[in-house]
């Protein structure tokens, strides 16, 4: 019972979560880049909490959705990580036309 409540509890953070994101998106239309990488930096803590604080109860009861999560785990960790260092780069090659 602990499990569901808690996972209710976090999908409606979620949902919440991906509402607001969407909703600053269409306010801040250019700074769709980095509301991009603020949104997959806070989904990688959201999914980084969710597996830490219910590793045991997943591993012992749903197995193979725990492989799942932490293959989802991994691609989050890869999403954040290129979608920074595009950010990053768009943000030098903007302060060089700048100076120019």
């Amino acid at each position: 019972m602990e499990f569901a409540n808690f996972t209710v509890i976090f999908l409606e953070l979620l949902a919440l979560f991906l509402f607001l994101s969407v909703l600053f998106e269409f306010v801040f239309k250019n700074k769709k880049v980095l509301i991009s990488v603020l949104r997959n930096f806070i989904l990688l803590v959201f999914i980084n909490f969710f597996v830490i604080s219910q590793h045991e109860y997943m591993f012992e009861n749903f197995r193979k959705h725990a492989y799942g999560m932490w293959a989802l785990l991994f691609l989050m960790y890869f999403i954040f990580i290129r979608d920074l260092y595009s950010y990053i780069k768009s943000i030098k090659s903007e302060r060089a036309s700048i100076k120019e």
